[in-house]
């Protein structure tokens, strides 16, 4: 069955009874939502498994725009945010009441975004191995250098890149990391489900190369599918309603799927009485912010030999801070426009480890504040995403009045995460205030070698 609902058609298909026979009266069930991951997937990977949950409601399976069954339309929109959008215009149109949202991987921050947006619209939320935010991407990157073999990391290098060519490469990628996605893989039903699906690999390529995974919570500068848009790319709601986390991906670190998440709690899936969706942990407070621990290590660069590694072409930044006196011990808040998209940026003090918050933001507001309320002159850079050891660099190349400097960072799960550096990375600057961006923003030129000087 297919939906012209806003500028686009979605495929859906629904299982299960709406209404049931209980004696003498007919009994409404709840319907669920089951949203599908990626970007790039579709919902054929739920069924047959999700039958069970016709036990106890009824169930719409559906694609996202531009994936699946459903129309490709124009791909500048394939985001989050239209995918939030997207989903509540389907249950408007099934004539639906508040919903049981289950959303898995990427769909599960679809899931945490629409809920946040119309909290009205959800009785109880169901997050499937999925992250808050983008930040899972230097865990996952971990995880894979701890336990990939050779061929897992090479075909991972195309989810960092965002380079795959055709969807016979895609699905090569999930018969390749099957063994680490499912703790008891069986290849012959892997292949059953590869076979059935569709996937589009230009949603996922999109997503990746433009940086659209909701940010490190720093997990967004927004998959999801989008970097602009974190789990809750619209108002910011207090929620109160069912929720619960189902884990059990050994690629992924279900701590990331609550961090930065105040009031979600992990539950144990053995506890679910039958097909029932009913849990008592609860969405409190503000709703779902976006707060996180950066850890990132800093060096500046040797030569041009990370050009060789580069995942892409670089991304244009501009970015300015608001005055606070150059004190190190001050939050910094910061403006950013990663091309045209536009994020505000809140970080506490610290060097090698520090709390951070990050919003998307018109790009015309990011323009105003840089010219109106930022200091003067902004940084101007180009960032380009490098691979080496498994995990994904950031070479700066700056502009301006820092021309000429060149740095390299890589963002880390912990602080003591060991990681290999790369022949072009020269020395490390990690604890020299003088290179944090901020600072940089202050000077008239760019630092001096050698130690930074005594306070």
């Amino acid at each position: 069955m297919r939906a012209a609902i806003r500028d686009t058609e979605l495929y859906f298909d629904i299982d299960g009874p709406g209404l049931v026979p209980d004696g003498p009266v007919m009994r409404e069930r709840p319907v669920g939502f089951a949203i599908h991951g990626g970007p790039g997937g579709d919902h054929s990977g739920f069924k047959p498994g999700y039958a069970a949950l016709t036990q106890a409601m009824q169930v719409v399976y559906f694609d996202h725009r531009g994936q699946g069954r459903s129309a490709r339309g124009d791909p500048d929109r394939w985001t989050l945010d239209e995918n939030v959008e997207d989903m509540e215009a389907l249950r408007r149109h099934l004539g639906c009441g508040p919903i049981v949202s289950i959303g898995t991987s990427y769909g599960g921050m679809v899931a945490m975004a629409h809920a946040a947006r119309y909290p009205d619209a959800v009785s109880h939320l169901v997050l499937v191995v999925t992250a808050a935010h983008g930040g899972f991407i230097p865990r996952a990157q971990q995880i894979l250098a701890e336990r990939g073999t050779p061929e897992q990391q090479a075909i991972c290098a195309k989810v960092w890149s965002g380079g795959f060519e055709d969807e016979a490469e895609l699905k090569r990628y999930y018969r390749i990391m099957g063994p680490l996605y499912a703790a008891r893989h069986d290849p012959a039903k892997a292949e059953d489900g590869l076979a059935r699906a569709i996937h589009s690999p230009e949603a996922l390529n999109r997503a990746l190369q433009a940086g659209r995974l909701p940010p490190p919570l720093r997990p967004a500068a927004g998959t999801g599918a989008d970097r602009s848009a974190d789990a809750d790319p619209g108002r910011r709601q207090g929620l109160d309603l069912p929720a619960g986390i189902l884990r059990g991906d050994p690629c992924a670190d279900p701590r990331l799927a609550s961090r930065g998440r105040r009031g979600i709690e992990p539950f144990d899936a053995r506890r679910c009485a039958g097909a029932a969706v009913r849990r008592d942990h609860r969405l409190r407070g503000r709703g779902l912010s976006a707060m996180a621990t950066e850890i990132e290590r800093k060096s500046l660069v040797a030569g041009e030999g990370w050009r060789s590694a580069a995942l892409g072409p670089g991304l244009r930044l501009r970015q300015g801070y608001l005055p606070n006196g150059g004190d190190a011990a001050t939050p910094v808040v910061r403006v950013r426009l990663a091309g045209a998209d536009g994020f505000l940026t809140i970080k506490g003090p610290g060097l090698l480890s520090r709390a951070e918050f990050e919003y998307p933001i018109p790009a015309a507001e990011a323009e105003a504040m840089l010219a109106t309320l930022c200091a003067q002159p902004v940084l101007e850079k180009t960032r380009t995403r490098v691979a080496h050891g498994g995990l994904v660099w950031e070479v700066d190349v700056f502009a301006g009045h820092l021309a000429g400097l060149v740095l390299a960072e890589v963002e880390l799960a912990s602080a003591d995460q060991p990681f290999a550096r790369p022949d072009w990375a020269g020395a490390e600057v990690t604890g020299d205030k003088r290179y944090q961006n901020n600072a940089l923003a202050r000077a008239s030129a760019m630092p001096g070698p050698g130690p930074a000087p005594s306070p």
